[in-house]
């Protein structure tokens, strides 16, 4: 996952839901500028999951993801 954080960022996380708004996972970012996460999908099963921006206490971006089995 892509992102952008502006330098004077205090705060920034990535939660991860499940479509029914349930917090499955939240990842603090500490990297500011330009960066990318990378997200163990092993650790939830196939389906659709929103991920938010969180940034200062303020919702940035949110977007869906797919998860497919590897099977």
């Amino acid at each position: 996952i892509r992102y952008f954080l502006p330098e004077g960022t205090t705060r920034a996380s990535l939660l991860i839901t499940n479509l029914e708004g349930r917090q499955l996972k939240r990842i603090d970012i500490d990297q500011r500028g330009e960066g990318t996460l990378t997200l163990q999908a092993s650790a939830l099963p196939a389906g659709m999951y929103l991920y938010t921006l969180l940034v200062d206490g303020e919702i940035l971006e949110t977007r869906r993801m797919v998860l497919t089995s590897g099977n």
